[in-house]
């Protein structure tokens, strides 16, 4: 997925998008939540955003990204005929310099066949550019579906996954540059 939104900082882009009120940048006013109210309009249910916590260079710090923070909510789904309560994990991750935001998500579930098998990670790049004498910001989403056990379904798992994804993922992305558009009249 890609998109582009004119007349918006990358900073004000993280607060209005990633921040859930808890703004990185000078702002004067404080941005109302989004991802969190984003996932209940989705019918995701129990829903908790942590805030964001920065990651120690110390411990591990195998990659480049500088926050973390966890969301969990679950939904209810029929998969092969069995209705079932699903529990959603997303690890989420960023890294914020004046000219990109990289934010990663690995997202785990269970309470669904064969949803042991597999995970699914996001990738969300905004890229700072100038355009005729305007801040633009290039945004592309990416995802994989990364399998952690065999199994014979396996093609239909990453299909229907990424399908889902894809469209989970372009209706957020539409929300982030809605309420983007909106800050900035």
């Amino acid at each position: 997925l890609k998109d582009e939104i004119i007349g918006v900082l990358i900073d004000e882009f993280f607060d209005i998008a990633w921040s859930e009120g808890a703004s990185s940048s000078q702002n004067d006013h404080a941005v109302p939540p989004l991802y969190g109210p984003w996932l209940t309009s989705c019918g995701k249910h129990n829903v908790s955003v942590q805030q964001w916590e920065k990651v120690d260079a110390g411990k591990e710090h195998i990659d480049s990204f500088t926050h973390r923070r966890g969301v969990e909510f679950d939904f209810e789904k029929s998969t092969l005929g069995v209705h079932s309560k699903v529990k959603v994990h997303h690890e989420q991750k960023y890294q914020l310099t004046n000219d990109q935001l990289i934010l990663h998500m690995t997202i785990s579930m269970k309470g669904f066949p064969y949803a042991e098998c597999f995970r699914v990670e996001v990738r969300h790049l905004v890229n700072k550019r100038r355009t005729n004498e305007t801040e633009a910001l290039d945004v592309e989403v990416g995802l994989k579906v990364v399998f952690v056990k065999s199994t014979i379904i396996e093609r239909k798992i990453r299909n229907n996954t990424s399908e889902e994804t894809v469209k989970s993922q372009s209706d957020l992305l539409q929300t982030i540059k809605k309420a983007c558009l909106a800050e900035v009249k």
